[in-house]
């Protein structure tokens, strides 16, 4: 049965894609460096906020098991603190290390927990709880070649959990590499079919393959398995709206699904506003946008079509200062990475 550990692989992975700074996994035997190529992200794939979520320990591969109520639910920061003082009487302790590796991964702090998980994996390692959080916690920070390498030494003693193949899917989506990505998903999902993520993993690649009608097709059957899930809807939403006029009505109910489960979202706003557009319906969608880029002042779509708004609406002057943001953004930016909006996928619901 699955692991209980935070979200979101067979082959030794050629041709790594972008690469961050030199990677050590902290207290292993394992340690890889890698080249640093700082890599423009410009919207892979038509700007999905799929990915994939690591990216914010959207959730867990596997969901966690109930623990009973308290009185007081205890925070991260609380259960931290515990976590150190344990440590400060038993540092030598791989589960000690392990699970405050766990928690770091939930406050989104993934360097960190790399340095304990690497401990509590070089310790115990036919754990497949750490390793895999191990791996959980180097997609999260981000260097999905060194999270391929590490699920490649470690194959032999997990790759018949689905989560080992669902976090190598989701490194070779990150790398561009959708044929790798695409086995690896199925894989997972023939070993554990209800694994969810997966499913979602899977619709994004089929996506990014151009197989539209496939994805969609995953999409409405995760909103309705799991109606309470924005991000579920705001993948459907994405879709839809890429499919065309046809759908674009459908796409629309899709994103206000998305906003009355995350009102105030960023990222569901512009995918709602982007939606209304192209409907002609720039009235609705300029409170969204003008939220969008006072939440977000870096976002260059939002500036676009915002400026886009404004021109439809007889709003020369205001269109002409969003076009004037979007060329200083521009010449800003063209020299440093896009990270992807990840803020849909802080948390399961």
């Amino acid at each position: 049965m699955p692991l209980t550990h935070n979200q979101d692989r067979s082959r030794q992975r050629s041709g790594q894609a972008s690469s961050l700074a030199p990677v050590t996994i902290y207290g292993t035997n394992f340690e890889i460096h890698t080249i640093r190529k700082i890599a423009v992200f410009i919207m892979v794939s038509w700007s999905f906020f799929w990915t994939l979520s690591l990216s914010a320990s959207a959730q867990s591969a596997h969901a966690p098991e109930p623990r009973k109520k308290t009185a007081r639910k205890e925070t991260l920061a609380d259960k931290e603190k515990r976590q150190r003082a344990a440590l400060g009487l038993n540092a030598q302790s791989p589960e000690l290390h392990g699970e405050l590796g766990r928690t770091l991964i939930q406050a989104g702090r993934y360097e960190e927990a790399t340095r304990e998980l690497g401990l509590a994996a070089n310790r115990l390692p036919d754990s497949r709880l750490y390793n895999m959080a191990l791996v959980e916690a180097l997609l999260g920070w981000g260097h999905w070649g060194v999270a391929v390498d590490f699920l490649n030494a470690v194959q032999p003693r997990f790759q018949q959990f689905p989560e080992f193949h669902y976090y190598m899917g989701l490194a070779d989506f990150r790398l561009n590499k959708n044929k790798e990505a695409l086995a690896e998903f199925q894989e997972s999902l023939r070993i554990d079919p209800t694994l969810e993520l997966a499913k979602f993993g899977l619709a994004a690649t089929k996506a990014s393959t151009g197989d539209l009608q496939g994805s969609a097709e995953l999409s409405r059957g995760l909103v309705k398995q799991h109606p309470s899930n924005a991000r579920y809807w705001l993948a459907l939403a994405q879709i839809l709206d890429k499919m065309g006029e046809p759908t674009w009505a459908e796409a629309l109910q899709a994103g206000r699904r998305a906003l009355a489960l995350r009102p105030g979202d960023p990222a569901v706003e512009l995918k709602t506003a982007v939606i209304l557009t192209h409907l002609g319906n720039y009235i609705a969608a300029r409170p969204l946008l003008e939220h969008v880029v006072q939440l977000q002042p870096q976002n260059v779509q939002a500036h676009v079509t915002l400026a886009t708004t404004y021109s439809h609406l007889g709003e020369s002057t205001l269109a002409r200062k969003e076009s004037a943001i979007v060329a200083q953004l521009e010449a800003s930016q063209q020299d440093h990475a896009q990270p992807l909006p990840d803020q849909l996928f802080t948390d399961p619901n």
